[in-house]
């Protein structure tokens, strides 16, 4: 009895597998006027640059803006836009500013287009991002805490070294 052996993984044959990641499906959105490409598997990459974006865009939100009822509401959209932007050929600009996100994806929710384009997206798709959204929120909370713990005794140390230097 022989054992298989493996290939060897070559840059064409990594290609080749890659490709197969790149399958899209096109639908037809606002009465069939405009076609759009619609992603059928979602990359681990492209679901990392959704969720880090999503992020980045909160933590701009909260260092820009007071925090208002209507804008936090809204922040919920901006995950959806950022899935938008990645999995589908649609004209979402990379480098936007939070609130006109927020406006392009109320804009994309008012004419129909999210409606119309997400339940193409397979649920076990989405299930990916949800998952990646979870982990990283609970990994981002932990080392939160163990920065403000780290900082807090960094700032012990610094009033309890001060405090002898001042009695002196």
């Amino acid at each position: 009895m022989s054992t298989p052996t493996a290939k060897k993984l070559t840059a064409a044959g990594l290609n080749k597998l890659s490709s197969k990641l790149n399958s899209r499906t096109k639908i037809s959105v606002l009465n069939d006027k405009y076609e759009v490409e619609v992603h059928t598997h979602f990359r681990e990459s492209l679901i990392d640059n959704v969720v880090i974006d999503y992020i980045q865009l909160l933590q701009d939100l909260k260092a820009t803006v007071e925090p208002e009822t209507e804008l936090v509401k809204d922040t919920v959209v901006l995950l959806n836009v950022l899935i938008l932007r990645e999995f589908t050929n649609l004209p979402i600009p990379r480098k936007a500013r939070p609130t006109d996100l927020i406006k392009l994806a109320n804009n994309l929710l008012d004419l129909g287009i999210m409606g119309e384009v997400f339940p193409y997206f397979q649920p076990e798709q989405m299930r990916k991002i949800e998952e990646k959204m979870k982990l990283t929120s609970k990994n981002i909370s932990s080392v939160m805490g163990e920065l403000a713990l780290a900082q807090s005794v960094s700032n012990t140390s610094e009033d309890h070294v001060g405090g002898e230097n001042d009695a002196q």
